[in-house]
């Protein structure tokens, strides 16, 4: 379920921060990914078929952490490397969820039909993105203006990003 809640995460926004498009966006989506990662790895203790298997792709995406691990601590400010700033939410720490949420999904959506409903969800969500941003075009936002001007930015705040 917290998988396909984070589709939904890009719909959110908050305008009580400093940076009202990525700030929220990123504190939620880091606490579904963490408590997502906590329920899949008692999931994989219990069931070793929810483990995952090393494949190429997962060797990649380690060899691209360990190099991440690297250069966070080779850098000039390892503290900003791990934690990233407040505008973009990146660093190391934000990469780590990401990763997190790559094990889960590759170690839960095994077969054809989830991977179908996730992308199907996905695709639902984006539909609502552009309900959102098409109503900022006809100029009746029920959610938000657009941060862009005439350039539609939904929920994302970045028209680039929107399209």
């Amino acid at each position: 379920m917290g998988i396909f809640l984070v589709l939904f995460v890009p719909l959110l926004f908050n305008t009580q921060t400093f940076f009202p498009f990525i700030v929220f966006k990123n504190v939620i989506f880091r606490i579904i990914i963490e408590i997502i990662f906590g329920v899949y790895l008692i999931l994989a203790v219990q069931d070793s078929k929810y483990r995952f298997r090393l494949s190429p792709v997962i060797l990649v995406m380690l060899g691209f952490f360990i190099a991440m691990f690297i250069s966070t601590a080779l850098g000039i400010s390892p503290e900003k490397s791990i934690w990233g700033d407040y505008e973009r939410m990146g660093g190391l720490f934000g990469m780590l969820h990401l990763f997190g949420f790559f094990i889960v999904l590759v170690s839960v959506i095994k077969n054809e039909k989830d991977w179908h409903s996730f992308f199907t969800l996905s695709i639902f969500a984006s539909l609502i993105m552009s309900f959102v941003a098409l109503a900022q075009k006809l100029d009746t936002p029920f959610l938000i203006y657009s941060s862009g001007g005439v350039r539609l930015t939904g929920t994302i705040g970045n028209a680039t990003y929107l399209a």
